[in-house]
């Protein structure tokens, strides 16, 4: 498969988060609304600790994956920077689901750092997306790499992603991949944990 790997444009936002909403529409974030993911993917291009990788076939995008260094420096950084325009949607929406003030809570668990080996780890792949008609070719192991690539570079060697329970055929790939169990961080939720193998290629 003849892929080629970019990163995310402030124009390309729209097709990202639709791929979000796609393959995450269960998540907080997703249920907050488009407004809401397209201020975070602009953020996240924004800030010189995180990273939005797409990945396109013949031109069209069918994948991407973010990543931060540290998930409470983004959330802060974001936080800071959240136009007041958008808060009135956000509180009506909260107000009145009762179900995301609970996904709030149990998001806010899987933000910390995470004890393994003795070691914090804070580094966190935050989503990998895939087109849902795109199977095959190892575009969710490219876009890894990618992300590998870009913690290498500034001194990482080992990070984290959560994942719900229910979720098993994301399980499957990222047990394949070589992550590892961490921890449960809430009933329906775990961390994982991935050493850098710095001697692959892209």
């Amino acid at each position: 498969m003849d892929l080629e790997f970019s990163c995310l444009k402030p124009e390309e936002i729209p097709i990202v988060v639709s791929l979000h909403i796609t393959n995450l529409g269960n998540t907080l974030n997703a249920k907050l609304g488009r407004n809401h993911l397209s201020f975070l993917y602009l953020k996240m291009i924004e800030d010189p600790d995180s990273t939005v990788y797409i990945v396109k076939k013949k031109g069209k995008i069918i994948g991407a994956a973010s990543a931060t260094l540290n998930s409470n420096n983004l959330k802060a950084y974001i936080r800071r920077e959240y136009p007041k325009k958008l808060l009135p949607e956000i509180i009506f929406k909260n107000l009145i689901r009762f179900d995301l003030l609970l996904k709030y809570f149990q998001f806010r668990r899987t933000e910390k750092a995470v004890l393994f080996n003795k070691k914090r780890i804070y580094p966190t792949l935050t989503t990998i997306l895939i087109d849902e008609n795109t199977t095959g070719g190892g575009v969710g192991k490219s876009l890894i790499l990618k992300v590998e690539d870009f913690f290498s570079r500034r001194g990482v060697d080992s990070y984290k992603l959560a994942i719900q329970k229910k979720n098993k055929n994301a399980w499957g790939f990222y047990m394949n991949s070589g992550f590892k169990m961490a921890e449960q961080q809430t009933r329906h939720s775990f961390l994982l944990i991935k050493k850098i193998q710095h001697n692959k290629s892209i």
